[in-house]
Order: structure tokens, then sequence, then C-alpha cells
């Protein structure tokens, strides 16, 4: 299979960017975890996204690897970069641009309806036609951009219409609050997605030491956070020592810029406990 700079799963880039930013100088031989080929899958990857930041000594056993920053010549995490290379099908990324393009003028339509004009208006007109997706796949779409905010559901009797939500956010006006929160907040990951709807960039901040580490657990913050939201429990696996442990996340604590914590509840049989873990939550 050839190589690609997009992943599937991000928890094995988060592993391989730990080990060189936090570790540092590790060759091939000692990911013993994966094999020769993820490893250079992976480090290719890295490379191509981290380009300025990555560097490598040589020597007899090979080239150790290693990605560093200096914190105040850089304005924006460029580990931000690697959210940003998620894989997606030919399908999500046809259906994203034509759905899209349908619902520009403003009017409602119903998932038929949708699939109809996809057929009429781009699938027919390939020689070869382009394997269309069913209507069930065009509505599993419509939802899930309508519970990221980009569609809105208009209900007109039994029926379920999808048109463009309305956005009236004056975006300039918040360029300044966005490229600091992308910087300086837990989750900054939507700020620099914000920031690049702008053309031009925000470079009006700057940080002695910044410390980003904690971009590599955003996602585990992000379903905590959504687990406390719920009332829902989690479940964590330790990562030295085999069990399990179901625990209900209660707060999330910023200690320090590089560091955030969740204080937990255990649900135990007979007792309840309140444990803080020391550094920052991991789950593999």
């Amino acid at each position: 299979m050839a190589y690609s700079e997009l992943f599937k799963n991000y928890s094995d880039i988060r592993n391989f960017m730990r080990r060189f930013y936090v570790y540092g100088f590790e060759k091939r031989q000692d990911f013993t975890a994966k094999s020769s080929r993820s490893y250079d899958d992976n480090r290719r990857r890295l490379d191509s996204w981290l380009e300025d930041y990555m560097s490598f000594k040589s020597d007899a056993d090979g080239r150790a690897y290693r990605i560093s920053f200096d914190s105040s010549s850089i304005s924006h995490n460029p580990l931000y970069k690697s959210w940003k290379a998620k894989s997606f099908t030919s399908m999500d990324i046809t259906l994203h641009f034509y759905l899209l393009d349908i619902l520009a003028d403003g009017k409602a339509y119903s998932a038929a309806e949708l699939l109809e004009l996809l057929c009429g208006r781009y699938f027919n007109c390939f020689d070869n036609q382009l394997r269309q997706p069913d209507e069930s796949t065009v509505r599993n779409k419509l939802n899930e951009y309508t519970a990221l905010g980009m569609l809105r559901l208009v209900k007109q009797g039994r029926r379920n219409l999808y048109c463009l939500a309305q956005d009236e956010v004056n975006w300039r006006s918040w360029q300044l609050a966005c490229a600091f929160f992308s910087e300086a907040a837990p989750l900054g990951e939507a700020g620099s997605y914000l920031l690049d709807k702008f053309a031009e960039d925000c470079e009006a901040f700057a940080f002695k030491h910044h410390f980003i580490l904690y971009t590599m657990d955003s996602k585990l913050l992000y379903e905590l956070l959504e687990a406390m939201n719920s009332r829902q429990s989690v479940t964590l696996y330790r990562c030295d020592k085999d069990g399990t442990a179901i625990c209900l996340p209660l707060e999330n604590l910023l200690q320090h810029e590089d560091r955030t914590a969740v204080s937990f509840e255990l649900q135990l049989c007979c007792a309840k406990a309140a444990v803080q873990p020391s550094g920052p939550y991991r789950k593999h």
C-alpha cells in the first residue's frame, strides 16, 4: 500500500509524537511495539507535518529523530497539524462538496430530494457513472452535519428538511481571541480550526515558555468533558499495570500550562474514593 499523510487512528500518531517530542532521539529499533513499516510511515507523516521542527543524529546504529521547538520563535502550535490529517473516504469528500453546493441556494430539501439532485446534477454527468450513494448514506451525512451545526433541521409535518445554518458571526472581530485561545486554553485546536477561516495570519502573541504537550491528549480530555456533561462514567486502562477502573470524572483541574489533570470518583463495589492523576490522563 502506498504511503499516505492521512491516518485513521490518532492514538498511533500520538504515541509516536510523544516519544519523539518528550523523549527524543529514538531509533527504529526502539519502537518494538510496532512493525518497521508502521514506524517508517508514522515517522514520514511527522516529518511532512513538522519538517521545520524535526531533526536527527546519525551513528553506527542508524538515525535517531526528535521533535524540538524554540517556543519564543513560534506564534502557532505546530502540533495542531496532526489533528488536520485524519483520513476520509472518497464518498465523504464527494458528498461534502456536492451537498453544500446544492444547499447554497438557501432552500430546504429532504434526504430523498437531495439524493435525486445529487444523481441528476453530479453523479450521472460522468461517463464512468460514479458510484452513487443510497438515501441512508445521504441522510447519515446530513444528520452528521446537523449535529456539527453546519446544517439546520426543518420539520415540515412528518418530513425532515435540511438547509444551511445561518452564520451571522463576524469572524474578523474574533480573530485575536481565537489566536489567544488556540495557544493558551485546553482544546485549543478549536481556535486553530477557526483561524483557518482567515486569509491572513495572526501573529499577535508569543510565549517565552510555551508548553504544548497537552495537545496530544486533547481528544482524551474532550471525551472526559463529554462524560462530565452527560454524567457518565468512564473506564480507565492502566498503562503500567493490568486492570481497569470505572470512574466518574468530576472536574478538570488546570494545574499548570503543560499539565491537565482530571479529578475522578472511583466507583467501586463497596467504597468510593476521590483520586487525582498526577499527570495528563492517558488511555491506550
